[in-house]
C-alpha cells in the first residue's frame, strides 16, 4: 500500500510540476525519452510491472519518470501494487525469519 501511495504522490507532483517543461525540452531533443514516453503511452501496464519488478531503478526516480509519461493512472498503480508485492514479501519474510 505504501508504495502505491508513494508512487500516486511522486506522479502527480511530476504532472503537476514539471510535465510540461520535460515536453517542451527533453522530448524534442531526445529521440530516446521520446520512444520510452510513447511506449509508456500506449503499453502503461507492462512497462512499469516491469520497471517495479527490477532493482536497478530507483523506485522514487521511476515513479517521477513515469509521472511525467502519459501513462494513466489506474494502469500505473495497479502494476505498482502488482510489481512491489515480491518485493515486499521478500522483505516481510525476512523480518519474519529474524
Amino acid at each position: 500500500v505504501g508504495s502505491t501511495l508513494s508512487t500516486l504522490f511522486c506522479s502527480l507532483l511530476a504532472r503537476a510540476m514539471a510535465r510540461t517543461r520535460y515536453e517542451r525540452r527533453m522530448l524534442r531533443g531526445s529521440p530516446h525519452l521520446a520512444a520510452l514516453n510513447t511506449a509508456l503511452g500506449t503499453e502503461p501496464f507492462r512497462l512499469v510491472l516491469l520497471l517495479r519488478l527490477s532493482t536497478f531503478v530507483p523506485f522514487t526516480w521511476s515513479s517521477y519518470l513515469v509521472g511525467l509519461s502519459h501513462a494513466d493512472m489506474p494502469r500505473l498503480l495497479a502494476a505498482t501494487a502488482i510489481g512491489s508485492a515480491p518485493n515486499s514479501l521478500a522483505y516481510v519474510s525476512s523480518g519474519a525469519l529474524g
